[in-house]
């Protein structure tokens, strides 16, 4: 039943026993998920959220919140075709509407050129009250209301997980990472906001669009920072010192440790995502996921898009899946149409979670880099590895079979739609020609 509206919510808000927010806080979610928002009327959004009334009554003498927050509510609503796009919007206009209140004092339908310059700066270089170091949900629930969980803000900066690994190996504080916003996400903030000030200029909620004064400008203001791209591929050392631990786990544990080891060979040597091994909501991977055709071994998927593929599986993987499969007390081989589960839990359960395998093959990098230290690697040789996550897998076993794959095999595998693709990550033989060159040479002549 669809809830009514109060026609005074602030009035109703004082009236009922409910849990006050404290007024000190002013940085606070307004946008709940993309399902919450677009399944209710907005009414029953903020009776479910009456924080969000009482937030918006703090601003009354001074501006309109409301108006505003109602203009965004719309203008989301004309952008909840996609997930991705509704989440990418809600983070922008949450933060524009933040700012405008809290640190301008004013509504951004009254936004004029200067605010907009003013806002783009600050997106630049947040005050450090508005940012966290780690992801926070938005919200908590307590006796079934929403109340917007104090650890959240509307901007976060991740530590880079190489660092934070060196800090938890020598029992330090993990430093405070620099806060910079990338010129790609900076671009973001001025296209969402321009498309909300044209929406709302074009429902004449607003008298112009002030971003189309300054859009010839920011493209001048776009820095030149060097920009290194980091190559997401383990050195074969680290690879067969990874492969060497996980088999290593795997003795020690066999149920949970074979499945692990299993995993991480076929991530490497089929060039999976994690989803190929878990599965999605229209697709769940079984044993007879595995055929044998004309004297090869095929892996079918359903994957990205919900497109079926076929994969090449090199006979290695194929004698992993054997090892798997005997502590599973099941025969060495899959046969035609077997829909035993491909992954089951050490309790037996079918099916596991993408984040319980994130979880398994950390384990193993976290081993890895624990015994190459004790073996007396240098740090370089080490240092991939407390950066890299399971997808690095992927890239790996790409990286090391390109030199021997035709470029349309290794895409067809790899599943990319384009060749160009392939070849621009896989293929450098001109950077191998040049670095062989250079290795030639010495300083003393």
């Amino acid at each position: 039943m669809t809830k009514s509206k109060t026609p005074n919510r602030a009035a109703a808000l004082k009236s009922a026993p409910s849990k006050k927010v404290s007024t000190s806080f002013q940085l606070i979610p307004l946008i709940d998920t993309h399902q919450a928002f677009t399944s209710n009327d907005a009414a029953s959004y903020e009776d479910d959220r009456p924080y969000i009334t009482e937030y918006l009554s703090r601003f009354q003498g001074r501006f309109d919140a409301r108006a505003d927050y109602e203009a965004v509510r719309k203008f989301l609503k004309s952008h909840d075709d996609t997930v991705t796009t509704f989440n990418n919007y809600r983070t922008q206009v949450e933060r524009l509407l933040l700012w405008a209140w809290n640190k301008q004092g004013k509504r951004f339908v009254d936004f004029v050129r200067d605010d907009v310059e003013e806002y783009i700066d600050f997106c630049k270089a947040p005050d450090p009250r508005w940012i966290s170091t780690s992801i926070f949900s938005r919200f908590v629930i307590r006796d079934g209301v929403h109340e917007p969980n104090p650890e959240w803000r509307p901007f976060s900066m991740r530590t880079k997980k190489a660092t934070a690994k060196v800090a938890a190996e020598n029992s330090c504080d993990v430093p405070a990472p620099t806060f910079k916003m990338a010129d790609s996400s900076l671009s973001q903030v001025f296209a969402v906001m321009n498309s909300l000030f044209a929406y709302c200029t074009a429902d004449q909620v607003m008298d112009r669009n002030p971003c189309v004064l300054i859009k010839r400008d920011l493209r001048k203001k776009k820095s030149k920072e060097l920009k290194i791209p980091q190559q997401k591929s383990l050195t074969k050392l680290q690879w067969a010192c990874l492969l060497e631990t996980a088999e290593l786990m795997a003795k020690e544990s066999p149920l949970s440790g074979e499945r692990t080891l299993f995993c991480i060979v076929m991530l490497f040597g089929c060039y999976l995502r994690v989803s190929d091994l878990v599965g999605n909501g229209e697709w769940k991977p079984a044993m007879g996921s595995f055929v044998r055709e004309r004297d090869a071994w095929w892996y079918h998927v359903v994957g990205k898009g919900n497109v079926h593929a076929k994969i090449a599986v090199k006979p290695d993987c194929i004698s992993y899946l054997v090892r798997y499969r005997r502590t599973r007390s099941l025969p060495d081989f899959p046969s035609s149409g077997d829909d035993e589960p491909l992954l089951r839990t050490v309790h037996g359960r079918a099916g596991m979670k993408g984040r319980q395998i994130r979880d398994d093959v950390q384990a193993v990098l976290d081993r890895t880099v624990e015994r190459m230290k004790g073996e007396g690697f240098e740090d370089f040789e080490i240092t991939e590895l407390r950066s890299a996550s399971l997808h690095w897998l992927r890239h790996t076993g790409a990286t090391f079979d390109a030199p021997y794959r035709n470029p349309k095999h290794l895409q067809a595998d790899l599943r990319h739609k384009s060749l160009a693709t392939t070849q621009n990550i896989y293929y450098h033989a001109l950077d191998d020609e040049r670095s062989s060159d250079m290795a030639k040479l010495s300083i003393r002549r």
